[in-house]
C-alpha cells in the first residue's frame, strides 16, 4: 500500500489527504501515518516554508501564515528510482 500511495502522491501532483484515502480506501490518519514512514524512509520529504525556527519555540507561532497549514510532499532521489524501476517491472 505505501507503493501505491507514493504513486499515486507523485502522479497526481497537489492532492488533498482525504482524496488519498478515499483513492486507497483507508483513513485520512492512516494516509498521514503512511506518508510519515515514507519520510522516515527516505522515499519523500516534506517541503516546508523557508521559517528556521520550530514552531513551538517561535515566538510568534500564534500569528504566523504558515502555522497548521498542509504539508507539501516532494519525492527524493530514493523515491524517484523506486517509481522508475516499478514501473519498468510493469
Amino acid at each position: 500500500m505505501l507503493k501505491k500511495l507514493l504513486y499515486l502522491a507523485a502522479g497526481q501532483g497537489t492532492t488533498r489527504i482525504t482524496e488519498l484515502a478515499s483513492e486507497l480506501g483507508v483513513s485520512t490518519v492512516l494516509v498521514q501515518e503512511m506518508l510519515e514512514d515514507l519520510m522516515r524512509q527516505d522515499y519523500i520529504v516534506a517541503v516546508v516554508p523557508a521559517c528556521l525556527i520550530p514552531c513551538e519555540r517561535c515566538p510568534l507561532s500564534t500569528a504566523c501564515l504558515f502555522r497548521n497549514q498542509p504539508r507539501i510532499w516532494a519525492l527524493t532521489q530514493k523515491g524517484e528510482q523506486f517509481l522508475a524501476i516499478s514501473l519498468k517491472k510493469k
